[in-house]
């Protein structure tokens, strides 16, 4: 069994925690020109459906074992991330653009190390109740 990806699932919880504010909560107040920047891309739901989609594409890669959704939820994590520095960039420049540039370079790095977890395994007895040594 090989180790679970670290980044990757600091990316998960990360990209979970923002989707769960994005749907939940009223952020994109009128007085921020950080929000209403984000909201002239998509509205605040739209972001949030994307960091869900995100969560939902990483999660089922690991689980799963499927690196394609692992990709896609390293690339669409990227995306968000790289958005929220070049809006945090051209609004309020401070050490959040530096933070959100970062992990935004490290999903996409993270690519060339996507490969098998084997973090649920599957074994043929477990899956179908069958024993192999019975037959």
């Amino acid at each position: 069994m090989r180790n679970i990806p670290l980044f990757e699932t600091f990316i998960l919880v990360v990209i979970g925690l923002e989707a769960i504010m994005l749907v939940s909560f009223d952020i994109f107040t009128p007085r921020s020109d950080f929000y209403q920047l984000m909201a002239g891309i998509m509205p605040q739901g739209g972001w949030g459906l994307l960091c869900f989609l995100a969560l939902f594409c990483q999660a089922i890669g690991l689980l799963g074992n499927i690196p394609i959704f692992r990709y896609v939820g390293l690339g669409i994590s990227g995306v968000f991330f790289a958005c929220l520095f070049f809006i945090n960039t051209f609004e309020f420049p401070n050490l959040m653009s530096g933070i959100t540039l970062s992990i935004a370079i490290f999903c996409f790095i993270s690519w060339s190390f996507v490969r098998d977890t084997d973090l649920v395994r599957w074994d043929k007895k477990h899956v179908l109740g069958t024993d192999e040594d019975e037959a």
